[in-house]
């Protein structure tokens, strides 16, 4: 017998496993071969320029709505960021389970909200993520101990070369919008 909760019911079903789909399908992990992840989502859109001089190389990738920028160091993933238009808080686990390094490393921490942001990190503290919001896509980035190391050295080198007055480094990297609250923020 059909009741008015029988389409509700199935309505949220199908809500739930298209939510499943997502977040079993847009995961690239850190720690991953550009190989592993051309298995997983097929060839990048395009090659990328890296944000971070010390990363090796960069490519785009697209799967289920998600765009993903994953930046390598010495072959393996060590920054990957997800775009989209509909982050959900069920996605955004999914990509923190995705991206906690090693098995056992312990869960994240409880997320922190600074300028805007909120970042979270493991126990061990050998990952580290933030999202955050730019115009209409929201922005979830995973970070290697190793890359928020490089990222402070860079964001550093940036801050003083403006101070120094070296007009080269004015410009903001990508996605940054170059407030000087941030110059202390690597993401």
């Amino acid at each position: 017998m059909k009741t008015f909760f029988s389409p509700l019911l199935t309505l949220l079903t199908l809500c739930g496993a298209f939510v499943g789909c997502l977040a079993t399908n847009a995961q690239a992990r850190l720690g991953e071969s550009q190989a592993q992840l051309v298995e997983r989502y097929g060839e990048p859109l395009k090659d990328e320029k890296a944000e971070l001089p010390a990363s090796d190389s960069a490519a785009l990738f697209f799967k289920d709505n998600v765009e993903i920028h994953v930046e390598f160091k010495n072959g393996k993933a060590w920054m990957v960021t997800y775009r989209t238009h509909a982050l959900t808080s069920e996605l955004e686990a999914s990509f923190r389970d995705a991206n906690d390094g090693e098995e056992g490393i312990g869960e994240w921490r409880e997320p922190v909200e600074h300028l805007q942001r909120n970042y979270w990190r493991t126990e061990d503290g050998k990952v580290t993520a933030v999202s955050y919001i730019a115009g209409s896509l929201k922005i979830y980035k995973f970070c290697t101990e190793e890359c928020v190391a490089a990222l402070v050295d860079f964001r550093r080198e940036k801050v003083n070369a403006m101070v120094a007055g070296d007009t080269g480094a004015e410009a903001a990297s990508p996605g940054e919008t170059g407030e000087s609250d941030k110059k202390d923020n690597p993401f």
